[in-house]
């Protein structure tokens, strides 16, 4: 009777474990598949194409197409459809297609196939890709709109991938509004994060942005070293659109400093790279630039052709708005009233769609907006994420519910062995009880152990401190006891010094009093031996050998460096060496002002001084 009951209790337990597993697996399944499948497209194919977008676009245009061919003849699901129509536009973006509807079509494709799609970063690239199309084509709102969308996005995701992106050009906008302050801020964010990538490309694009800025703030020096950086890099990776980009803004910063002719020479490059581009915005663009600098030079002829071939169409008005104004103010000045009237309101008009009340009004409003929404898609995120953690706890549910029936079924069947389980687990605490005493007094002898050497360690220490002490002292003692010796020295090299300038001094008032004596013949013979007395070598050499024990490298280390100095000028040296002023010098060479300031000069050429340089300096560090 007892068996069969055990038999049954058995079958009840392995059928609710294996319940148990098969729903915690259905759930682990349903939660793999339903938001997991869609990140095979990142590994198969974004990576690749982010890379060769950045370093290689003839190649990136080409694995784009057969990416986008590829994923409309297999018939892929909509997350591939979305992911083949975003990059097909952003093909046709960065190779500058003529025909910008094709990017608009793209785009709202990649963002019909992506509704349904829990990808988050899909749908920001999306947004961002907007933001970008419609940035370009004036629509500054729109546009706006579109990248705060994808910043809400990125910034919710795990994977910040594109967000310096979306900053940059937020920036942009806000740089066109003429709010610097706006501008600078999201400039800032996006080097934050390009500083952390370490990417030169990226930062080559902050550079060139903020490069914006300091021209309008006339940091032109600053804004230069900038953009050459960023030349530099495009160059290496050949980058043709943003080479010509940072060519007109390096014109720019000529042409704001008067330097027409590097302006001129930039804008040339630009134009011959413009050419080979095909681009015939580029090209227009740069005439422009040709007009602004004409325009500055006062060539108003010249200007105006160039402004005229730039604007030839009603759409190239866009461009540079600010040059109408220029424009109209020639027309002006030619009386042509009719055609100044004409570019003048242009230009408003254009002012206006860009910085006007309206405009910024909107973008005002489209930021609360977009706050706003941020809010709603929050709360519908808390919802996906409530739905995601049912099959979560569908599955923790399960695997416990399995566990604590297993451990209910080995509880009951271990109940017979708890009497041997007991005796094992009482002679188990005996020989754990008797290894612990063992222990005891092998740690009681390591610690004993540890103690004398810990003494003897201490020991050690004190003895190293007195020896180090003592041998402070003594090198105290030494160094007092030097100082001494050299201040004897420098008082019996005084002594000599004074006793040479009392002699010279007592020399001079002799010379002075025979001036007055008649017989001619004793005055000449009284001042060659006056003058012969004076400078003799006995005093000089008495003098050097005093100065050689203070300062024994000194005249080694002269001779060395300047072998071409004369025994007046290493005199003259010496002397300085010891502090001597120019009068006390004087009286000891017998010599007069003007002869010692030759001599310095020569001292100062031999040695290759510039004027900047102090003689007396550079000797006393010798």
């Amino acid at each position: 009777m007892y068996l069969n009951r055990v038999k049954q209790i058995k079958r009840v337990v392995i059928l609710i474990v294996a319940i148990g597993t098969v729903g915690a697996l259905v759930s682990y399944f349903i939660y793999k598949t339903q938001y997991q499948k869609e990140k095979s497209v990142n590994e198969e194919y974004i990576g690749v194409l982010d890379s060769l977008l950045k370093y290689d676009l003839n190649r990136a245009d080409i694995e784009i197409s057969k990416f986008y061919i590829k994923t409309k003849k297999e018939k892929k699901d909509s997350v591939h459809l979305a992911y083949s129509n975003l990059y097909r536009a952003i093909g046709d973006r960065v190779n500058y297609r003529k025909e910008r509807d094709s990017i608009l079509f793209f785009l709202e494709r990649a963002s019909d196939y992506s509704v349904n799609s829990q990808d988050i970063e899909l749908k920001a690239q999306i947004n961002y890709e907007l933001g970008v199309y419609y940035s370009a084509e004036r629509n500054l709102p729109l546009s706006m709109d579109y990248l705060l969308k994808a910043s809400s996005l990125i910034e919710k995701s795990e994977n910040k991938r594109g967000l310096a992106a979306v900053y940059n050009k937020l920036a942009g906008i806000y740089f066109r509004l003429d709010d610097i302050e706006q501008a600078l801020n999201y400039y800032e964010k996006a080097y934050e994060i390009f500083s952390k990538k370490n990417e030169p490309i990226d930062k080559a694009v902050y550079y060139t942005n903020v490069s914006k800025i300091l021209l309008k703030q006339e940091k032109y020096d600053e804004a230069r070293k900038q953009l050459l950086v960023s030349l530099e890099t495009f160059e290496s990776v050949k980058d043709t659109f943003s080479t010509i980009t940072v060519l007109m803004f390096l014109s720019d910063v000529e042409h704001l400093q008067g330097n027409s002719g590097i302006s001129k020479d930039y804008l040339s490059r630009a134009n011959e790279l413009a050419s080979y581009f095909d681009n015939e915005k580029l090209q227009k663009h740069i005439q422009l630039h040709y007009g602004a600098i004409f325009a500055k030079d006062e060539d108003y002829s010249q200007a105006l052709k160039y402004y005229l071939k730039g604007y030839e169409t009603q759409e190239d008005l866009q461009v540079d708005y600010e040059n109408l104004e220029v424009i109209s103010n020639i027309f002006l000045e030619r009386k042509n009233f009719e055609q100044a009237h004409s570019y003048l309101k242009h230009y408003y008009r254009i002012k206006d769609s860009i910085q006007g009340e309206e405009v910024k009004n909107r973008i005002q409003s489209m930021k609360y907006e977009n706050q706003f929404k941020q809010f709603e898609y929050e709360k519908v995120i808390e919802e996906e994420k409530h739905n995601k953690q049912f099959y979560i706890y569908l599955f923790s549910i399960g695997s416990v519910m399995s566990i604590a029936v297993f451990i209910w079924f080995l509880y009951r069947h271990k109940n017979k062995s708890y009497q041997i389980s007991r005796i094992e687990n009482r002679r188990l605490e005996e020989k754990v009880k008797a290894e612990q005493e063992i222990q005891k007094l092998q740690s009681e002898q390591y610690e004993q152990e540890l103690k004398s050497n810990n003494d003897l360690q201490t020991l050690q220490i004190q003895q190293y401190e007195f020896e180090k002490e003592a041998n402070k002292e003594l090198r105290l003692l030494q160094s007092k006891q030097y100082d001494l010796e050299i201040e004897l020295k420098n008082r019996k090299l005084t002594a000599i010094n004074l006793q040479l300038l009392s002699k010279n001094d007592l020399l001079n008032e002799i010379e002075d009093i025979i001036k007055d004596v008649d017989a001619e013949r004793v005055v000449v013979d009284l001042q060659k031996i006056i003058r012969s007395k004076r400078n003799q070598e006995k005093d000089w050499e008495q003098f050097k050998e005093v100065f050689i024990k203070i300062h024994p490298g000194f005249l080694k280390t002269l001779r060395f460096r300047y072998p071409e100095l004369t025994k007046t000028e290493v005199r003259v040296c010496i002397y300085i060496m010891v502090k001597m002023s120019n009068d006390e010098i004087i009286n000891l060479l017998n010599i007069s002002h003007q002869s010692l300031i030759r001599t310095r000069y020569h001292i100062r050429k031999k040695m290759g001084l510039s004027r900047s340089d102090s003689l007396d300096e550079i000797i006393r560090d010798m």
